[in-house]
């Protein structure tokens, strides 16, 4: 072989090898770039979901916000209310020596009652009946035996409605 066909040799060798170079850094470039434009798009996409979500945060926020303004002002209404209702009842409750003695002298008549009918109840069948069907009983009877179903009622089955009821009867 001669000089000349060792150079064109070597130039063949050089070209085929800068194509292959060639190649390797344009797919690499080709790469890089697809690369790149996915990492974008990945942080656009995760950009625009942390957005969606603050909002959504947001909006949670504001509804919570506004359940507990609600709830403050339904505490303070029942502040309100219990308090005011605390001291109505302590100002015009009967808390007056006379007004004790009274209640006692009831409650002591009451057993008095009680002692003097023998345990029995002036309404027959007294515990099996209800509310109004004992309300109904009630006519004719005396103070005494109001105040024996009274102090009955209160140690038994003490139904506000009925005691109530009985009371009415005494004053």
């Amino acid at each position: 072989m001669d000089g000349n066909g060792v150079n064109e040799a070597s130039e063949r060798l050089v070209e085929a090898t800068w194509d292959t170079y060639k190649t390797l850094i344009n797919h690499t470039l080709s790469l890089q770039q697809r690369n790149a434009k996915f990492v974008r798009e990945m942080i656009d996409d995760s950009i625009e979901e942390l957005r969606r979500q603050a909002e959504s945060n947001r909006v949670m926020t504001r509804e919570l916000l506004e359940l507990a303004e609600g709830q403050r002002e339904a505490f303070r209404e029942f502040v309100e209310r219990s308090v005011l209702d605390a001291y109505t009842n302590f100002l015009f409750e009967p808390f007056t020596p006379c007004s004790y003695y009274r209640e006692e002298r009831r409650s002591m008549a009451a057993a008095s009652d009680e002692r003097r009918s023998n345990g029995r109840l002036p309404i027959e069948n007294y515990d099996r009946l209800t509310t109004r069907e004992i309300s109904e009983s009630l006519e004719g009877l005396s103070e005494g035996e109001i105040r024996i179903l009274r102090s009955y009622e209160q140690q038994h089955k003490n139904r506000e409605t009925l005691l109530r009821q009985l009371d009415r009867r005494l004053v």
